[in-house]
C-alpha cells in the first residue's frame, strides 16, 4: 500500500491494508514450496489488525490452519463462519477439553492431564479429539520435557480417545543472526519425532518454524510453518537476513487539531519536559497512550505530516500528543497526522516507532491497532 486512505474520520483510525496481508501470505508460500501446509497465526486479535477480517482474508487466500491463543478466540472464529483447523498455541486446561473438541480444535498439549481431558472428551463425544505435542528443546518456556520421554510416549500411546497430529517446538533464537541455537533445538525436535515414529505415531503435522524460521530456516519448514508477524508486513528482527518482501498493513492516522506559534522558551506538557530552543509552530493531535502510543515516545518519536518526520515534543498525554511543525510551515488544523505507515511514499514503520519506544514492533501493533477504530482496505 502506498498513498494515503480516502474516507472520513474524525480524530483517529487505523487502516488495515487486507491486500498486503494477502501479499505477505503469498510470500510465505514463495519461502515454504506448496507442500508445506502454513498456519496463519492470528493471536491477539490478529496482531491489532482484526482477527475476523483478517482471518477470512488468509483463508480466502490459502491459509489451511489458523493460530490462536486461547479457546474464545476459537469460539469467535467458528461463529464467523470459519471452519478451517484451529491451533490453539498456549493450550487449554482440562476444564475446556470438552468444547476444544465440540470446536474441532487442535490444542497444542505440554501436560499429561490435559491429554487425559482431551482422550476422555473425546471417547464422551465419539470422536477423535485432535491435538499437537509441544515440547521445550531449548525456549525454556512452555512444553514437555525430553527427560522421561519412554513413560511419557507410553501413556500418550494409551489414550484411546487422542489423535496425536505431531510434535511443534519453539525456537528461541532464530531471529538472530547466529542460527547454531537455533539448529540445535531443530536437532532435537527431529530426535523426538524419530522416537515418537518408533512408537507408531504417524505425526502428518510437525510444526517448528515461525515467522524468523520462514525466512531464515528451511531446514525448520517440516511440515506445517506457524508464520505471525511476518504476514502484517515486519521482519521479527533486524538480523534476519532474507532479503524477501514485505509489505506493512496498518496505518494509523489522525488529524491536527490545534496549531499555533509560540516564542523560544516555551515549556511544553505535563512536567513542562520540553523548552522550545527558538521560536516554533506547535501542532496538537488526539492520540496518547490511551490510544496505544507509547508513552515512551515522549520527546523521542515521530510522525508523519505533509510526507515529512516531524517530532514528538513533551510528554505524550493520554489523549493528546504534540509535535513540533516548524519544518513544516504550510500546517494547518485539520491536516492528516501519521503515526503509523503510510503517507504518500513514505513509511513511518513500526520497528522505526518501537526503536524511538525501546520496545518491539510486536507490542506496538497490538496496542495501536486494537486500540483504536479500525476500517478495512481490499475486503473483497
Amino acid at each position: 500500500m502506498s498513498g494515503t486512505v480516502a474516507g472520513d474520520y474524525i480524530d483517529r483510525q487505523a487502516v488495515i491494508d487486507l491486500d498486503a496481508v494477502a501479499f505477505n501470505l503469498s510470500q510465505v508460500r514463495r519461502q515454504v514450496g506448496r507442500r508445506v501446509k502454513i498456519m496463519a497465526v492470528v493471536k491477539a486479535d490478529a496482531y491489532g489488525h482484526g482477527l475476523i477480517p483478517v482471518s477470512r482474508k488468509l483463508v480466502a487466500e490459502g491459509a489451511a490452519f489458523l493460530g490462536v491463543g486461547r479457546l474464545d478466540e476459537v469460539e469467535t472464529l467458528r461463529r464467523a463462519g470459519l471452519g478451517v483447523p484451529v491451533v490453539i498455541l498456549t493450550g487449554i486446561t482440562p476444564a475446556e477439553a470438552e468444547m476444544a473438541v465440540r470446536l474441532r480444535s487442535l490444542p497444542l498439549v505440554f501436560d499429561l492431564e490435559a491429554a487425559e481431558a482431551l482422550a476422555q472428551a473425546g471417547r464422551s463425544l465419539g470422536r477423535s479429539a485432535e491435538a499437537l505435542l509441544k515440547f521445550d528443546t531449548g525456549m525454556g518456556r512452555l512444553g514437555f520435557g525430553t527427560e522421561g520421554l519412554d513413560e511419557l510416549v507410553a501413556r500418550l500411546a494409551g489414550l484411546e480417545g487422542l489423535s496425536v497430529r505431531g510434535l511443534a517446538s519453539h525456537m528461541a533464537t532464530a531471529d538472530e543472526a547466529d542460527k547454531t541455537q537455533a539448529r540445535r533445538q531443530k536437532e532435537r525436535f527431529e530426535g523426538l519425532i524419530a522416537r515418537f515414529r518408533e512408537h507408531d505415531f504417524e505425526l502428518d503435522l510437525n510444526s517448528m518454524a515461525n515467522s524468523a524460521g520462514v525466512l531464515d530456516l528451511p531446514e525448520t519448514h517440516f511440515d506445517l510453518v506457524r508464520p505471525g508477524v511476518m504476514l502484517y508486513g515486519y521482519r521479527p528482527g533486524p538480523e534476519i537476513r532474507s532479503q524477501i518482501e514485505l509489505r506493512p498493513a496498518m496505518t494509523v492516522r489522525t488529524r491536527l487539531i490545534q496549531v499555533r506559534q509560540v516564542p523560544a522558551g516555551t515549556s511544553l506538557s505535563y512536567g513542562l519536559t520540553y523548552t522550545t530552543p527558538a521560536p516554533a509552530r506547535i501542532g496538537v493531535v488526539p492520540l496518547g497512550y490511551g490510544h496505544g502510543l507509547p508513552r515512551h515516545l515522549s520527546n523521542q518519536g515521530a510522525m508523519l505530516v505533509g510526507q515529512k518526520k516531524v517530532p514528538v515534543v513533551g510528554r505524550v498525554c493520554m489523549n493528546l500528543t504534540l509535535l513540533d511543525l516548524t519544518q513544516v510551515p504550510e500546517a494547518e488544523e485539520g491536516d492528516e497526522v501519521v503515526a503509523l505507515g503510510w503517507q504518500g511514499q513514505d513509511l513511518l514503520s513500526a520497528e522505526e516507532v518501537a526503536a524511538a519506544a525501546g520496545t518491539i514492533s510486536y507490542e506496538v501493533l497490538c496496542l495501536l491497532g486494537s486500540l483504536n477504530p479500525r476500517v478495512y482496505l481490499g475486503q473483497g
